[in-house]
Order: structure tokens, then sequence, then C-alpha cells
């Protein structure tokens, strides 16, 4: 039997990566965030990144993309930084794609509709886009990667 951990597993294998059993990280501008969270600043860290890992899949889930939205999307969001000023511009991005490369008309979106759609998202809404894509662009960028990414349903 195959389970999620096995398949992860292949996965980093064949990326020539260990097991992943800890993470490391200087906390920086972060530290007083998480020292205001708990004594135990890599507590803290773990708890937040789950609650974001949890967030990003359930604001996922309450976008509806056709596979050709999602395509225009990935391709848009390849190598997209998210950050505190780019956060309120994925349409931008998305929009500016489309008209550059007739992403449109290759997947046969409803550019307008779309980038309509893509404005009305919520800030989690849109992270959880660049999320998705991130997820697509280091998976394998197949339908495999697709279907992880959460974009579109299984």
């Amino acid at each position: 039997m195959t389970t999620m951990f096995d398949g992860r597993s292949r996965r980093r294998a064949a990326l020539g990566m260990l097991p992943l059993k800890h993470v490391t990280y200087r906390p920086g501008t972060l530290g007083d965030a998480l020292l205001d969270r708990s004594e135990n600043p890599g507590e803290a860290a773990r708890a937040a990144l789950a609650r974001y890992l949890w967030l990003m899949r359930r604001a996922k889930q309450t976008v509806f993309l056709s596979r050709g939205e999602a395509q225009v999307l990935l391709t848009a969001l390849r190598d997209y930084e998210l950050n505190d000023t780019t956060l309120d511009f994925v349409w931008a991005k998305v929009d500016a794609a489309m008209r550059q490369l007739a992403l449109d008309a290759l997947h046969g979106v409803d550019r307008e509709a779309f980038v309509a759609r893509l404005r009305d998202l919520t800030p989690t809404q849109a992270a959880a886009m660049v999320d998705a894509a991130e997820i697509f662009w280091r998976t394998g960028a197949d339908d495999e990667a697709l279907a992880r990414s959460g974009l579109v349903a299984a």
C-alpha cells in the first residue's frame, strides 16, 4: 500500500533530497511576532506555518477555475514574487500576461470576465492562487502537479 508519505518520499528521493525531518531558519523580522505567540519561537513558527497552509487549502476551495483559467493563471504567475506590495496586483499580472501572450485565446478564456473575477478575490484567495502556482511549477508542471496545486477539481 502506498501512503501519501511514501509518494512524497519517492519524489524527494528523485530530486536528490534527504527526508525532511526538521527545518532550520533565522526568524529575522519575524522574531518578535513569534515571541508574541509563544515562549518557544520554533513552536510558534510551526503553528503559524500550519495555519498558513490550512488557510491556503481552504481559500483554494472557494475559487472555482476551469482548466483553461488555471492554465492562464499558472503561466502568468510563474516566478511571481508574492509580498505585501504585489498581493493586490495578482489580477493585473494575469491580465498583462493574457494581453502580451494571448493566453486567453490559447486557453479559451474570456479575458474581461476572468480578470473581473480575479479582482474580486480576497487577499487570502489571491495569496492561495500564487501558492498554487508555486506548487505547480515546483512539483513538475504536469497534470499531477495541476491536481496537487488545488486549482482544479481532481
